[in-house]
């Protein structure tokens, strides 16, 4: 299930069945049978992402589709993803749907052996595709759009234990944008923060990145929760509540400041780097 983009409704998806909840209330405004081409046969699980425009995307018995919640109405007729075999793997195993930002007909959809094609249901067709990790394991998300919809991270190596790896690609040509990232014990990405910065998961901590930069900005030891990126806060959640942690660099500072407005210590002075200025700290 998921909540659409303008937080309106809530959708979720029951076989062949996807029933539309009005928020706050979770009210149910309206069930619709979710459509199966001829000559598919079985029972499949349809896979739900919410477009920014407050449609949602549905994967369904191997083809794209994309929804009005608040009419019930399919916005264009369904595309096929695949033929034959492929196409019944892809009914059975498709489970990998990640909408662009600012083009709410297209999306990626991870395919059989890890080949990820960007498709676009306004053209009817693939707009291109890359292969990713094969290997790709666990319920966490291994690829994150940026708020542009322009750039794509990547995780790969992600069965080599301590050594997982992130790539930066360039849409619509997925063009590597840089050498890729050592992200270690990395399992999972969060999401891109407002500012560009890439959020990832590990253990016990969320690690920051950014495409242009070879090393890790920050790594924040946090709780073991489900992490996602809301607006300019990371949020983490747990069947007891939720915390929240800005991503505006400008609060950061002034709570730094809060704690550390004072002398350096003795210990403190001898940790700097030789030539930093040892002077007190958010003096400006």
């Amino acid at each position: 299930m998921v909540f659409t983009s303008d937080g309106r409704h809530l959708v979720a998806a029951d076989g062949i069945s996807m029933t539309v909840y009005a928020t706050p209330r979770l009210t149910p405004e309206r069930t619709v049978t979710l459509p199966t081409a001829p000559g598919m046969h079985g029972s499949f699980s349809a896979n739900l992402a919410p477009a920014d425009d407050g449609s949602v995307l549905v994967l369904h018995a191997g083809a794209l589709s994309r929804w009005n919640p608040a009419t019930g109405r399919p916005l264009g007729s369904p595309l096929p993803l695949a033929r034959g075999a492929d196409r019944a793997w892809l009914a059975a195993h498709g489970i990998r749907l990640v909408p662009r930002p600012r083009h709410p007909a297209q999306a990626l959809v991870r395919g059989r052996d890890g080949v990820t094609r960007l498709w676009d249901l306004d053209a009817r067709r693939s707009r291109g595709a890359f292969q990713a990790d094969p290997d790709t394991i666990g319920a966490w998300p291994s690829q994150a759009f940026d708020a542009t919809g322009d750039t794509l991270a990547v995780m790969t190596n992600m069965k080599a234990e301590h050594a997982a790896t992130i790539e930066f690609l360039r849409l619509p040509d997925f063009h590597v944008l840089a050498p890729p990232l050592q992200a270690g014990d990395t399992y999972g990405l969060v999401g891109f923060g407002p500012d560009g910065y890439l959020i990832s998961r590990g253990p016990d901590h969320l690690q920051v990145w950014r495409w242009n930069t070879p090393k890790e900005i920050a790594d924040l030891a946090v709780p073991d929760y489900l992490w996602f990126v809301h607006g300019a806060t990371v949020r983490g959640v747990t069947d007891t509540g939720s915390v929240t942690l800005p991503l505006d660099p400008d609060r950061w500072r002034a709570q730094l400041c809060r704690a550390v407005h004072r002398p350096l210590t003795r210990v403190e002075n001898r940790l700097l780097p030789h030539g930093t200025d040892a002077g007190e700290p958010c003096g400006d």
